[in-house]
């Protein structure tokens, strides 16, 4: 199976990404005097929406509270905007255990100074629980290996958080990673960040619930016999004396197992968050080729 054949968000919806994102670049205020000021505000506004999507639980009806939560948040923004500006100077081309729990460090340091959780967690509001801490490993190595099989840059973004908030490796700031390391890869490519409303939230929460339970009933699915092999070729990838044609071998396996995992609840989530690259990109558009024109 070759690489460029799989595929996890809709095509017509990339194609229109690439499109709008040509358009913006072809504007010669944004590239000359605009592009990096506006992919800077836009980085800030994007980490300011993803730390209020898990401070809603503060209560604030109350002077007590509301300051306590204007604490917490200006916190977390500032852990948030260190580990984005350390992400984009160290992210290269694939993740790496290394890359994802220094970043999650960065984020919580108290909380995440030593790695992976070694604790079980649940989340609040969700109908699923992450894998138990002697899962973690395998969970992140699985994951890492079907990413760095994408080719397509959204498509990797978007896997990426999808996993990471499913595996849940850390014992905090885990959603904060998850839409972090989804940005670093778009930006370090040249595209505009996934940015998820306040009022979106729900819906959010809702596809990646389903996501998550449908991913869990399809690897159930799976026969023992296509796992054991696939467990195999994982355990056998990173041995220096495979040879390229088994590792190319071993890729297009993972990718049939990405496929056979693909359900419709996956795809819906993956569409969203490629939606949101897509209205971050026209958003801005429309502020270059219509502002004072209407």
């Amino acid at each position: 199976m070759n690489k460029s054949n799989f595929r996890l968000v809709n095509e017509e919806i990339l194609r229109e990404i690439l499109r709008k994102k040509q358009i913006l670049e072809k504007n010669p205020n944004y590239r000359l005097h605009y592009s990096n000021a506006k992919k800077k505000s836009l980085r800030v506004e994007a980490n300011k929406r993803s730390v209020s999507l898990e401070l809603e639980i503060y209560d604030t009806h109350t002077t007590i509270g509301r300051r306590t939560k204007a604490k917490e948040q200006k916190r977390c923004l500032k852990n948030l905007s260190n580990a984005m500006e350390w992400g984009l100077d160290s992210y290269e081309d694939d993740l790496s255990h290394d890359f994802i729990k220094c970043l999650g460090h960065k984020i919580e340091p108290e909380l995440n100074r030593d790695g992976y959780r070694t604790q079980k967690v649940r989340i609040m509001g969700a109908s699923w629980s992450p894998p138990s801490p002697e899962k973690i490993e395998r969970e992140m190595n699985v994951f890492l290996f079907e990413n760095s099989c994408l080719d397509n840059v959204i498509d990797k973004a978007v896997h990426a958080h999808f996993h990471i908030a499913r595996i849940h490796p850390f014992t905090d700031g885990n959603g904060r990673s998850a839409r972090a390391i989804q940005n670093i890869i778009l930006e370090k490519s040249s595209f505009l960040p996934a940015i998820i409303k306040l009022s979106e939230r729900l819906e959010y929460t809702h596809l990646l619930d389903y996501a998550v339970n449908s991913y869990k009933m399809a690897e159930g699915n799976l026969s023992l016999e296509f796992i054991t092999k696939l467990n195999r070729l994982y355990d056998s990838f990173d041995k220096t004396d495979i040879s390229e044609k088994d590792k190319g071998y071993c890729k297009s396996l993972v990718l049939e197992f990405g496929r056979a995992k693909m359900t419709k609840e996956q795809a819906d989530f993956y569409n969203f968050m490629c939606l949101k690259v897509r209205d971050t990109i026209r958003e801005e558009i429309d502020k270059l080729y219509f502002k004072g024109k209407k």
